[in-house]
């Protein structure tokens, strides 16, 4: 019993480590898109990275805030998938060329994993939310246009 409990102690104070240590400036930026994205209809939560993460239709995106940058601020809109039988990694993989000619998103392609993803530097939190509706729209279409390549 003891085991575990140090067990569990320990597994807790490594996810502290990982989080990120952001400024107070940081801080706001990602309390601001978080009241944002809440005042949208969305639940958005802080995860164990200091990430914001949230769903929409069923697809859960992230929003990360560089802990390095600050003036601007660089922050990233990501949708991370694991490969499955949809989504091999080759076929992933082949289409990703055609896939990044998308002009705020790009599809990157990992070991494991693949994300579409938008990067954007910031210099105050009025420059996500306007951008917000038109990133998230073109992240849906270059989704559905990747079901549709592996689908055929």
């Amino acid at each position: 019993m003891k085991r575990l409990i140090l067990f569990c102690v320990l597994c807790g104070l490594s996810f502290g480590l990982l989080a990120k240590d952001l400024t107070p400036r940081q801080l706001a930026l990602r309390g601001n898109i978080e009241a944002f994205l809440r005042n949208e209809g969305f639940v958005p939560e802080i995860d164990s990275d200091g990430d914001i993460a949230f769903k929409k239709e069923g697809v859960k995106y992230f929003v990360m805030i560089s802990d390095s940058d600050e003036d601007p601020f660089y922050v990233i809109l990501t949708n991370v998938m694991l490969y499955d039988e949809v989504f091999s990694k080759e076929v992933v993989v082949k289409a990703m060329n055609e896939m990044n000619l998308y002009k705020g998103v790009k599809l990157l392609c990992a070991d494991r994993t693949f994300e579409m993803r938008s990067e954007q530097y910031l210099t105050k939190p009025e420059q996500f939310t306007s951008v917000f509706d038109k990133i998230m729209r073109q992240l849906n279409s270059m989704r559905k246009e990747l079901i549709s390549i592996c689908l055929q």
